[in-house]
């Protein structure tokens, strides 16, 4: 007998959001309770590394993993400085062994901004924690066909960038692992309470 999946929200927060949300961001974690974390940076200045150190702490003591999100090589650079769990890579399929190499056997790697089925496919048996892909929605409540197609096709987790409204994770509850909510976005944080936390019960 199959388990069900349980789909789980992986929160994205920029350097804005780090920011405007500071001190409130421990209670949005324990009120969305997502499965990970993504820091999006353009630069791996000093204020984006204390950001990180800053996230990186708050998130572990929820027990939810970090993730640098940015130019390859500013997210490699941040997330070795803040102690953050891991990177999102983007158009990099077959990274997932140098980053390691750099980070530690144990560190997170995602891979999104892929632009085809075979990179993806390739970042996924290259190593690759999860996969990260944009569906091109039409009917809000018809999955994707690319979308379903890894579903059900590919073990590797599926992270869903673009489902940005209830109607959308209601239709992807139970079929991908995660999908992302934007912090910056307060309608998009109630759409995934409302699309998410009963079928999460």
């Amino acid at each position: 007998m199959t388990d069900t999946l349980i789909t789980q929200i992986y929160l994205i927060l920029t350097t804005e959001g780090a920011k405007a949300h500071g001190s409130g961001l421990s209670a949005m974690l324990q009120r969305l309770k997502p499965a990970c974390v993504r820091f999006e940076i353009s630069d791996s200045d000093s204020e984006s590394i204390s950001l990180a150190i800053d996230l990186s702490a708050v998130c572990h003591g929820h027990d939810i993993p970090l993730v640098i999100g940015g130019p390859d090589d500013v997210a490699l650079a941040v997330a070795k400085a803040s102690g953050a769990d891991g990177v999102h890579l983007t158009n990099a399929p077959k990274a997932a062994g140098w980053i390691r190499e750099a980070l530690g056997d144990d560190c997170i790697v995602g891979m999104g901004g892929l632009e085809s089925r075979h990179d993806a496919m390739l970042a996924a048996e290259t190593g690759a924690d999860y996969v990260a892909l944009a569906g091109g929605w039409g009917d809000d409540s018809h999955v994707p066909d690319e979308i379903r197609w890894w579903a059900e096709t590919i073990e590797t987790p599926l992270v869903v960038e673009d489902a940005h409204n209830a109607e959308r994770m209601k239709a992807l509850s139970g079929l991908v692992e995660f999908i992302t909510v934007d912090a910056d976005q307060p309608d998009l944080l109630a759409a995934a309470l409302a699309g998410l936390s009963e079928d999460a019960v």
